[in-house]
């Protein structure tokens, strides 16, 4: 899944620009929503992970929002194994109207990192769609491994 970065200079994202204005329409009151770590200062930054389909001529927006108080926390300490985090996915269709319709799972893991000591090529989420039975899968692969725990399939009804 691509990656969506909201109110941050320094974090990158690999979302492209269409899937950038996806997501932020689709998470546009949580991103507005985001709070700052002091008055004087922007807003925290927020983080959706991305990924589009069609089903039937119809457009499908898979999206996952990690913010501060959307998620719980992922565990923060040295004995640490898992870094993905619980977060709501939400499944938006586009109709032939181009009207949305949004409807919100609970408990998606969420993981998407890349710095150093955690680089995205082992951290990440991975989402395929299968149009002929519009089943979306969700697998986690965090360290270079699946994390069966993180398994996911969602079948959408035409």
């Amino acid at each position: 899944m691509s990656l969506a970065v909201f109110n941050s200079a320094v974090f990158q994202g690999t979302a492209s620009r269409a899937e950038l204005g996806l997501a932020g329409s689709i998470w546009s009151q949580e991103i507005a929503a985001l709070p700052a770590k002091r008055a004087s200062a922007p807003a925290l930054p927020g983080f959706v992970l991305v990924g589009v389909a069609s089903l039937q001529g119809q457009q499908l927006v898979f999206s996952s929002m990690h913010a501060l108080g959307l998620c719980p926390p992922a565990e923060n300490s040295r004995s640490a194994e898992d870094i993905y985090v619980q977060c709501p996915l939400r499944i938006t269709r586009y109709g032939p109207d181009s009207k949305a319709v949004t409807r919100q799972l609970t408990e998606f893991c969420f993981l998407y990192s890349d710095d150093q000591n955690n680089p995205a090529q082992l951290n990440h989420t991975e989402y395929a769609f299968d149009e002929q039975t519009g089943t979306a899968y969700f697998r986690v692969i965090q360290h270079g491994l699946r994390v069966p725990a993180c398994d996911r399939s969602v079948t959408i009804k035409p």
